[in-house]
């Protein structure tokens, strides 16, 4: 159903997030309110989009992608094959993936079943956009230019295709809310609307810049000790900029944009980001990776001063869990570098609570919550409900089955309950 601004009476949610730790909650959102920005970066540089990246050139689109089809709401079967096949990954091996790929985009792969002609013709048009833009790539440069296929994400190739063809990865977006049924009043940001990629990295305190949001969440395990490292002001190697990855001695002093010649970048905010802001009440921190997902959307410049300007609740959601970017770290060092981020690009130095007054956190999760140091700052504490995953073990004994059993006394990941969670976000939202 569509709806006008003024008819939902609750305020507008504006939520900073990556595109997967959220995903899980934002369904639960959707069937309490359609009045929901969700604002995205575009600096992922791993996976299947790395690839595209490296051919193309372009904002990274997975991020985008993953909540896009996450929040699409089918309304027949053809929109829902549809949108199953923008999930699809085409298989790891190279020969077999370039094969499956040329039955898609000839329109003859078994994953088109379902799908009405109609919605066909939009979705394969935009597959097919790309494979012109790769092929033109290839016959253009060198061998080293040759696009490969294996792992693909269809969506990222979709997304690419309507980004290339429409001029800007903000169209493609709204594109995709015409003909995925997606609710009038959600929005998808990208933080920034560039049409050239993105560079993340993090400057470490010992003066080292790693290159790439890939390097710093998930560094080379053979990196150890020896890291190739680049000053800010350095000419960016992309040849060893894939190796980069840090030993854990060195902390993330902060996070920024590079351009190509090693200098520092500073992208300008989307239109649509900074109005959604404006006509947002309450401004969420989802959870997630802290520094190369949530801070990449807070370092732009304007981003600061347009949240510092909201009288409403600001949210941090905390993670249950400790990774690798928040190892050690306390609540009160996360809220800290996020503040700290946010103050990177602006003239006026702001207590916490300008950017954070309530942190929500999975009740029995594992980070430490130092609520001394968090009421000092202003922020109120509160817990939601957990989902709990169990732990399971496989273990195999000769001559026996294979056995999988579960741990009942012992959990892995300590996650937010969605519905919990979810409730609780439109409270604050309904104040």
């Amino acid at each position: 159903m569509a709806y006008q601004e003024e008819q939902c009476p609750h305020g507008r949610l504006c939520i900073f997030s990556g595109g997967t730790a959220f995903n899980s909650v934002a369904p639960f959102l959707a069937r309490l309110t359609p009045k929901v920005s969700y604002i995205l970066p575009v600096s992922d540089d791993g996976g299947s989009t790395a690839e595209v990246l490296r051919v193309l050139g372009g904002p990274a689109i997975g991020d985008i992608r993953s909540r896009l089809l996450r929040l699409a709401s089918p309304k027949d079967a053809s929109t829902d094959a549809a949108v199953r096949l923008l999930h699809h990954r085409l298989l790891n091996n190279e020969a077999e993936a370039y094969i499956q790929w040329k039955l898609v985009v000839a329109g003859t792969d078994p994953l088109w079943n379902g799908v009405t002609p109609e919605f066909r013709g939009i979705v394969l048009g935009f597959l097919q956009h790309f494979d012109v833009c790769v092929k033109r790539v290839v016959v253009d440069g060198d061998a080293e230019s040759h696009f490969r296929f294996c792992g693909g994400s269809l969506g990222n190739f979709f997304f690419s295709g309507a980004r290339m063809f429409c001029g800007s990865l903000q169209s493609a977006v709204t594109l995709w809310k015409l003909i995925s049924n997606m609710p009038t009043l959600t929005e998808v940001c990208p933080v920034v609307d560039e049409t050239g990629s993105l560079v993340l990295a993090a400057e470490l305190d010992d003066g080292t810049v790693i290159v790439g949001q890939n390097n710093v969440s998930h560094p080379p395990h053979n990196a150890g000790a020896s890291v190739v490292s680049h000053r800010v002001g350095d000419e960016v190697d992309k040849a060893s900029a894939g190796k980069c990855g840090f030993d854990g001695g060195a902390k993330i002093r902060r996070m920024m944009y590079i351009n190509s010649d090693g200098s520092e970048n500073f992208p300008t905010a989307s239109v649509t980001t900074l109005e959604a802001l404006a006509r947002s009440k309450t401004v969420v921190y989802a959870m997630g990776s802290v520094f190369t997902s949530i801070i990449p959307t807070l370092i732009v410049p304007g981003i600061a001063d347009a949240i510092a300007s909201k009288s409403g609740p600001k949210v941090l959601l905390l993670n249950g869990t400790y990774d690798r970017e928040t190892l050690g770290l306390t609540a009160a060092d996360i809220v800290k570098a996020i503040v700290s981020a946010l103050g990177q690009h602006t003239a006026i130095k702001r207590q916490a609570s300008a950017y954070v007054t309530m942190l929500l956190h999975p009740k029995g999760g594992e980070i430490e919550l130092d609520r001394h140091s968090l009421t000092a700052m202003g922020i109120v504490v509160e817990s939601i409900s957990p989902r709990l995953r169990p732990l399971t073990r496989t273990t195999t004994r000769p001559g026996a089955r294979r056995l999988t059993e579960t741990l009942l006394a012992d959990y892995g990941d300590i996650k937010f309950d969605e519905h919990a969670l979810a409730k609780r976000l439109f409270e604050l939202a309904s104040r």
